[in-house]
């Protein structure tokens, strides 16, 4: 089994298969099939552990200074 590093290689996960006599598994593939059950079983991150960010409010965002 070939387990490509990186999803710039999923172009070549095509060509490998072909190549090659072992399964190739593309990365891109493999992680949106993980986000699908992820979903299909109701599971998400930590809420503990990634908080939601506090709610902005105009006051806030005219704070920020203005870059350029």
């Amino acid at each position: 089994m070939i387990i490509l590093g990186s999803t710039t290689m999923h172009q070549s996960a095509e060509f490998l298969s072909n190549a090659v006599e072992v399964p190739v598994l593309n990365p891109g593939l493999v992680a949106l099939k993980q986000c699908e059950v992820l979903v299909q079983l109701g599971l998400s991150h930590s809420k503990v552990a990634y908080q939601p960010p506090e709610a902005l409010s105009d006051e806030a965002l005219a704070a920020v200074p203005p870059v350029f």
